[in-house]
């Protein structure tokens, strides 16, 4: 297993933030991934490929693909033909289908984040992560977008509602209706009111109003 404290300290001096973090890291299973926004997302893939050369010793690969047009860059550490380790590099909002959201969101997680300490075998290091609101939306987004494709992303509406409160709901709720639009689905009308009943089922949830 890669230890991935010595990158988070080798890149503290960047504006980043952890989206989504796992309640295992730093440990993670193989296959898993890290999503980082971050405003330079080439200097911390540098950053990143500094850190993990030494992993190509012991037998992994390292596969560099960058989308220019959406400031996107994945760093994949490879065990054969299998991804041992993913780094998801976001220089902007990642592409979302289902709702039209202000590319501003994406500079206001960043500067609203927050460090978090860490302590892990004896070892002491600090990351940034959303503040608990941003870490709500961004996984509201995240279940709306793959909800229909991928049964496994309700783990982010459960993790909502089990943190929410009447305080939370309410900067919640406000944050989404600021930043989130549902867009028009003139094409597909069935879409529309797919993702619509869908906004309002979970809405419903979390004002805790029967569905």
């Amino acid at each position: 297993m890669m230890n991935l404290i010595p990158l988070f300290r080798l890149i503290s001096s960047d504006n980043y933030c952890v989206i989504k973090i796992s309640e295992q890291f730093p440990q993670y299973s193989s296959g898993d991934d890290v999503d980082i926004f971050c405003y330079e997302p080439d200097k911390v893939a540098q950053k990143v490929l500094i850190w993990g050369n030494q992993y190509t010793k012991n037998g992994l690969e390292i596969r560099i693909e960058t989308q220019t047009e959406y400031r996107h860059v994945t760093v994949d550490f490879l065990k054969g033909r299998q991804i041992e380790f993913r780094f998801d590099l976001h220089g902007q909002l990642p592409r979302y289908k289902k709702l039209l959201i202000k590319p501003a969101l994406f500079e206001s997680i960043i500067e609203h984040s927050q460090a978090v300490d860490y302590i892990y075998n004896g070892e002491s290091f600090t990351i940034r992560i959303p503040n608990i609101i941003d870490d709500m939306v961004l996984r509201y987004i995240e279940f709306i977008e793959w909800y229909n494709v991928r049964p496994d992303k309700v783990k982010h509406l459960d993790y909502i509602i089990e943190r929410i409160d009447e305080d939370k709901r309410a900067r919640f709720l406000s944050r989404l209706h600021h930043y989130t639009a549902i867009p028009k689905y003139e094409d597909d009308q069935a879409a529309g009111r797919s993702v619509r009943g869908v906004i309002s089922y979970i809405l419903a949830k979390l004002r805790g109003r029967k569905t």
